[in-house]
């Protein structure tokens, strides 16, 4: 089991908390179970499948770069730590 930590901007998706257990072994598939069970249509991946441009993610304290379905099921996830976060911008 792996738990995903979400921004609190996100926690209003998924019943107001921001970590959520999934049983996925891989990246890719810990965010699809996590879109399928809360309903959250392309909030975190595109249409193809490939991760939204605002969507950062952290495992284990080291950012993921690669975006598109194979790269996100090449990173495994099971028991290590997960944490998604909304990119920002200012000016």
């Amino acid at each position: 089991m792996t738990t995903i930590t979400l921004p609190k901007s996100m926690a209003q998706y998924v019943g107001g908390s921001t970590s959520v257990p999934v049983e996925a072994d891989t990246l890719y598939g810990a965010l699809q179970e996590l879109t399928e069970r809360w309903t959250l249509g392309t909030a975190l991946l595109q249409e193809n499948g490939s991760l939204q441009p605002y969507i950062r993610v952290v495992v284990d304290n080291a950012m993921v770069s690669a975006g598109s379905p194979k790269a996100l099921t090449g990173v495994t996830v099971g028991g290590r730590i997960v944490e998604l976060k909304t990119a920002f911008a200012g000016g």
